[in-house]
């Protein structure tokens, strides 16, 4: 019966239209700037609202939301804000200043400018590089 009380009462807490996850944090109601958290060394945390956004909390308990670079969201994995295609399944796009490379994406988030074999260009629609 206590389970039940303690679901409960959680559950009152939660914001209209926002579903509650305990590893997404908000500067209002779920506030991550513990001074546990604090002495752990962890200081930046995902954001309940926007996953263009993070928390990132300073050394006195401060809790500010802070926005991520155009084109990326915030990964709780890596602690830093990637590239969004990632959530797409897309590793691989072309690189604007040339059409004989293309750029590579890895799952922790870095990038690499690659180049495609002689004779090839990459092509976006094929995910590879092609014969000319």
């Amino acid at each position: 019966m206590l389970n039940a009380i303690v679901i409960v009462a959680l559950l009152g807490f939660v914001p209209n239209g926002h579903s509650w996850d305990e590893n997404k944090f908000n500067c209002d109601n779920n506030i991550p700037c513990t001074k546990e958290f604090r002495d752990q060394g962890q200081y930046y945390f995902a954001y309940d609202a926007d996953d263009t956004q993070f928390i990132q909390c300073d050394q006195t308990g401060g809790c500010s939301v802070m926005q991520c670079a155009n084109e990326t969201v915030w990964s709780t994995n890596i602690y830093t804000s990637v590239l969004a295609f990632r959530d797409l399944g897309q590793y691989y796009l072309a690189y604007d200043a040339s059409d004989s490379k293309f750029v590579q994406c890895a799952e922790h988030g870095c990038c690499f400018v690659m180049e495609c074999a002689p004779g090839t260009v990459w092509s976006s629609e094929a995910y590879t590089c092609v014969h000319v």
